[in-house]
Order: structure tokens, then sequence, then C-alpha cells
């Protein structure tokens, strides 16, 4: 059996350890990583930028993908100004986050 980091294909998922259960369960995969001398683990929160926009996220799997390299899933989280217009409105408080559903 594979005890390892789960491995993000993009086609032909068929092993258990491709899906996402077997990502994000830190029973099996890789449940901390060591980036520039700074340890994270699965399910902490990160600010990280993405084109010059600071952006907020929980890690949720360190994965291998098919060319070997090392990746980590983010779960992103939305500002206020950040959410579709139909859910827009002077109720919901800026000054909170917004999970995404992946």
């Amino acid at each position: 059996m594979y005890f390892g980091p789960g491995i993000e294909v993009s086609t032909n998922r068929t092993e258990f350890w491709h899906g996402t259960l077997w990502q994000e369960s830190p029973l099996f995969g890789c449940e901390k990583m060591t980036i520039n001398n700074i340890m994270f683990f699965t399910g902490e929160f990160i600010q990280y930028r993405i084109e010059s926009n600071t952006k907020i996220g929980r890690i949720l799997a360190f994965v291998t993908d098919e060319n070997n390299n090392t990746k980590i899933k983010v779960q992103q989280f939305l500002y206020n100004y950040e959410l579709p217009r139909n859910f827009h409105s002077a109720a919901r408080d800026s000054t909170k986050l917004w999970m995404t559903d992946r």
C-alpha cells in the first residue's frame, strides 16, 4: 500500500491516493512542509500574494503533481468586495472573510 503525499493528476484518476480524501488526510499524506525555514501545517491559515494582491487562505494539502513537483492546495477566503454581485449588501460586514467551497 502507498503511504505518501496525495498525487494530483489531471486525467485518469485510478488510484485512491489521486483523490481529495487522501490528499487532505494527515493520516495518509504529508501534514507539514518547511519552506524558507518556516514550517507550514495543513489546516493553517496563510497570507499569500497573487499578482500584487494579498489573499488569505487555509492550507488543505501538500500534493505531488505528475512531474513530481510539490504543490500546496489552498482554500481561498474572499473579502466582501470580492464576493459575486448577488451577495453584496450593506448588511454584510466588510471586515469579515468569506470561505469558498473549493
